[in-house]
């Protein structure tokens, strides 16, 4: 079918060149053979170079429309040598003009040739531009056919025997120029490109316009053309098209220009998350501590941008180093004044940003401005200490800073674990393993609740005999909104206690970089399906609460619905939102398992959310589940003021209905309590 229907775009597109070079060449013999006079012979123009210019649309748009996923840049380098060398081909008559053998030749076949070059070219323009400009953008086909359908009229208006008032025309190509403006905002393509694409792209629309606006400005401007001269002129169309080509192109360069900063930045950000996921996937396979480390050091380096650095780690109880663009004379004066500032700020990482304030610094004529400094300590020992510097003092800012620690807490937390199971698991027998699990889970636990003024917060947790993976998070970003999570890793026992100290890591990593909900949740995929094992997953509930707005995001993946109660109304609902748990679909198409619900709360409001320990610990008399409704109905019947009220309701309900069922597996509940 596309076969034919390309056939017959090819078709009418020959038809109507062989109809219009006929009457551009031959019309006087026509309209005299067919006794049609003058208007007759401009009805039959209008007619043959509107079936030419149909086919030529046609073909051009299904040309192009054939190419989903096309190399933009030999695309634009074929358009660009195309449309310089018709610019080069214009130049010719006023150059040959002069010469006997020029004055003797027929003109029209030249003005025939130049002329249909041209139209051919602007309509590629139009059918390619036009092909971008609807990229995700599929239901504004319409509104491109009708922009079509008001071009290709234009080619009767040229050839009407009779004129129209100046202010329709002027209304007429207004209407082009609007509809070209409109189709000019839509570059959706630009997601397509990568860094190094974009670049080439940007560098190529530049003489790509200027080409486009000198073919404009010789239609508008230079009418004593030869080509200008031929009856076969629909000036409308060169107008409109020109038009187009001109606009957008002009939009996609400034689009591209703009574009760069963000997708540099999100470059970056890529590959720091990549970084990321590096080190927790060489902390799995358990590699060297020596390539670890060493790994940890350079993503640092390059992260920051750091001019020198070291790195000092302990390898069998010898200390070792790595170093890069810095001289150990350098390396002990620096030390000298680390070990004296590091007791003063008693925290494992800072940075300095005006190095030179520093009178030691000084004193010692050290070249560098400013410093980052992160150190792994175990009992008093150094386990890892790394130090990066910079002679500008703006070189290391916050981000610099962020990312730095999360490398690095990234490690520490691996570390840590690994560290712990491996003194845990010396000499123990299996049994020992869910005093270990318990420990880990104990300790991945936040201490207290998040300090956020604008809601009432509590939590019970309590731990069952056997270890699941039940546990929960919280962040405050720079914003000052909220990130709640709270997750269930399957599995028991020690396995799930490991799969969760991973997935805590992820998360808390990925909170770092203030990502969309949605990238958020692609890249935590991505994460625990390098980390977790093949038949491990992760079910969570996340909220993202925003104070100025009074808003709360909420993406459920697999986990059990959050119940949220209305104040003003005293509604409550199961947010039960689609969603698949992280890790069971280990590509991106998860994008399309999970769906982000976004509510406004007022003061009062309350969310609960828990893991299925509540709903699913059964009665030992009939073996029926506590489920969704009993926990619905303590909520209701609880005292709303607080948010511990709630909270400790519902597990003394748990406790009276399960009785010796009760803690066969982790229970985990939250409240959230809204404020003014």
């Amino acid at each position: 079918m596309k076969f034919q229907k390309g056939f017959i775009y090819v078709f009418i597109f020959i038809c109507g060149l062989v109809a219009s070079i006929g009457m551009l060449l031959y019309g006087n013999e026509i309209v005299s053979f067919f006794d049609l006079g003058r208007n007759g012979h401009s009805f039959l123009e209008a007619i043959a170079n509107m079936f030419f210019f149909a086919g030529v649309l046609l073909t051009g748009n299904y040309y192009f429309r054939k190419i989903h996923f096309f190399n933009l840049e030999a695309l634009l380098q074929n358009i660009l040598v195309w449309g310089l060398i018709l610019m080069l081909l214009f130049q010719l008559p006023p150059t040959l003009e002069n010469f006997p053998f020029y004055q003797e030749m027929n003109t029209d076949y030249i003005s025939v040739f130049l002329t249909f070059s041209m139209v051919i070219y602007l309509v590629y323009v139009l059918s390619m531009f036009g092909t971008l400009a609807l990229i995700n953008h599929e239901e504004k086909r319409i509104y491109w056919r009708l922009f079509l359908s008001l071009i290709l009229l234009s080619v009767f208006l040229a050839f009407i025997p009779f004129s129209l008032p100046f202010p329709v025309y002027l209304t007429y190509y207004v209407l082009i120029v609007c509809s070209s403006i409109y189709f000019s905002f839509h570059y959706k393509w630009l997601n397509y490109l990568d860094y190094d694409a974009m670049k080439m792209v940007f560098l190529l629309f530049i003489p790509l316009n200027i080409v486009n606006a000198g073919i404009l400005y010789f239609y508008i401007v230079g009418s004593d053309l030869v080509v200008l001269e031929s009856a076969f002129h629909p000036n409308f169309f060169i107008y409109g098209t020109a038009t187009f080509g001109c606009l957008y192109g002009i939009f996609s360069f400034l689009a591209v220009l703009f574009y760069f900063p963000i997708q540099k930045s999100e470059r970056k950000k890529a590959k720091d998350i990549d970084n990321l996921f590096a080190i927790q996937e060489r902390v799995l396979k358990k590699e060297e501590t020596y390539d670890l480390f060493g790994f940890l050091f350079n993503s640092s380096f390059e992260a920051c941008k750091a001019k020198a650095g070291w790195i000092r780690y302990l390898r069998h109880n010898d200390t070792k180093m790595i170093t890069r663009n810095v001289n150990l004379a350098v390396i002990e004066k620096l030390s000298a004044f680390i070990e004296g500032y590091h007791k003063k700020k008693q925290t494992d990482s800072w940075v300095i940003f005006d190095l030179q304030q520093q009178s030691a610094i000084r004193k010692e004529k050290i070249p560098y401005t400013s410093m980052i400094y992160c150190k792994l300590e175990n009992e008093g020992k150094m386990i890892m200490e790394i130090v990066l510097v910079s002679e500008e003092k703006t070189r290391f800012d916050q981000y610099s800073f962020q990312m730095m620690n999360t490398y690095f807490n990234q490690a520490k937390l691996a570390y840590e674990n690994a560290e712990l199971l491996n003194e845990r698991l010396k000499g123990e027998v299996l049994q020992n393993e869910l005093k270990i699990a318990q420990e880990i889970q104990i300790s991945l636990i936040p201490e207290k609740p998040p300090e956020y003024k604008y809601i009432d917060f509590h939590a019970v947790v309590k731990q069952a005999n056997e270890v699941g993976g039940d546990f929960y998070d919280y962040h405050i970003n720079s914003k000052n909104e909220l990130y709640i999570i709270i997750g269930d890793v399957t599995g028991k026992g020690l396995p799930a206690a490991i799969h969760m100290a991973e997935a805590k890591g992820i998360i808390q990593s990925l909170l770092q970089f203030d990502l969309p909900m949605e990238e958020f949740m692609l890249h935590l995929n991505r994460g625990i399906g390098i980390c977790f094992q093949k038949n491990m997953f992760l079910t969570l509930s996340i909220i993202k609460i925003n104070p100025s707005k009074k808003k709360f995001q909420y993406i459920r993946a697999g986990h059990c619905p959050a119940l949220y109660y209305e104040n003003i109304s005293e509604v409550n609902r199961f947010l039960d939102e689609k969603g698949l748990g992280a890790g069971i679909i280990r590509n991106d198409d998860y994008k399309n398992y999970f769906k982000v619900y976004e509510q406004h709360y007022s003061a009062g409001d309350v969310i609960l959310l828990f893991t299925d320990g509540f709903a699913e610990t059964n009665n030992p008399a009939n073996g029926e589940e506590f489920g969704y409704e009993r926990i619905e109905k303590s909520f209701l019947n609880s005292d709303k003021s607080e948010a511990k009220k709630i909270t400790t309701k519902l597990d003394q309900n748990l406790e009276n209905f399960a009785q010796e069922n009760y803690l066969k597996d982790d229970l985990l509940v939250i409240a959230i309590k809204f404020k003014e």
